[in-house]
């Protein structure tokens, strides 16, 4: 109408979230944690406490006993391989 309000009608809310979407959400989280659980232990951890718990890399560093390169290396290859487990998981 002349007021505008036919646009809220057309325009979908992007924070309402629908059961599918929710569902949607929660099966991607049972993936990434189920991929998260093939890692090696290790790996697993690194990743956990880097990119879930965002513990700064010298914490983590000093916490198991690692260089900031190895962590990186560990952080690489723990996301090549969740990157491998979602593909043939998710997609």
């Amino acid at each position: 109408d002349s007021e505008g309000d036919w646009l809220e009608e057309r325009v979908a809310d992007p924070f309402d979230k629908t059961a599918e979407d929710q569902l949607m959400n929660e099966e991607l989280g049972d993936a990434i944690y189920h991929c998260l659980d093939k890692l090696p232990k290790k790996q697993a951890e690194v990743f956990k406490l880097k990119n879930i718990l965002g513990y700064d890399t010298d914490t983590i560093c000093n916490e198991l006993n690692i260089t900031p390169s190895n962590l990186w290396v560990i952080i690489h290859r723990a996301r090549t391989a969740l990157a491998d487990c979602m593909e043939e998981k998710w997609l």
